[in-house]
């Protein structure tokens, strides 16, 4: 198992969405050992870059679990009521806010094939 993180140091972004500019720095461990890859990622930014001697340890990884897809109310389950509101989001009717859990790749909308997995998350187990 992997563990590691990642900083975002810079992210500001143009009026239509597209980066102006960004900063990341990030740390990765292999199946737990000490030893560690350092990178940076840079894009129209003049952040500094953090050296490994300057670092700060990564904290122990703690996997978070994951919401089922249209899982409105973060109880496990995927009720009709949820993918009502999914379609709903879907076609424009309701902000995304009212359930973000269907908006699986994290792209600020709902798309048909993540309210296929919602469905399917209502139908068997859920993840």
């Amino acid at each position: 198992m992997s563990s590691g993180r990642f900083v975002v140091r810079e992210a500001n972004y143009a009026i239509d969405g597209t980066v102006n500019s960004f900063a990341a720095d990030f740390e990765q461990h292999c199946e737990g050992a000490e030893a560690a890859l350092f990178g940076s990622v840079r894009i129209n930014s003049n952040a500094p870059t953090a050296s490994p001697a300057t670092a700060s340890p990564t904290p122990p990884l703690t996997p978070t679990p994951r919401q089922c897809p249209g899982d409105c109310g973060g109880d496990g389950m995927v009720s009709v009521d949820d993918l009502v509101r999914g379609v709903r989001i879907a076609l424009g009717d309701m902000p995304l806010s009212e359930c973000s859990a269907f908006d699986r790749d994290e792209d600020g909308r709902v798309a048909v094939g993540e309210l296929v997995a919602a469905v399917a998350a209502a139908l068997g187990p859920c993840g």
